[in-house]
């Protein structure tokens, strides 16, 4: 399978851009996420609301979440930090 999101991390550099939006969020990568951070891009994902993907993805090092249920995400903080 082709992965576009290393071609997207180049296009968010070439446009100096600030931030790097992964749309669905299990294409986040922990090498995506440290690479994209090297070069200076904070990382987003997109929605989820389940508690482990959450929980993946803040020890993963994304900069933000998008999610429908904001207190799931905040519990889950809450028990990592």
């Amino acid at each position: 399978m082709f992965n576009i999101l290393p071609i997207n991390l180049q296009l968010a550099l070439n446009l100096h851009a600030d931030i790097l939006h992964i749309g669905n969020y299990p294409y986040a990568t922990r090498e995506l996420i440290e690479e994209a951070h090297k070069q200076g891009l904070s990382v987003i994902v997109g929605t989820t609301d389940d508690p482990e993907e959450l929980r993946k993805l803040i020890k993963m090092g994304v900069d933000g979440i998008t999610t429908n249920n904001p207190a799931i995400l905040n519990e889950v903080k809450s028990s990592i930090y």
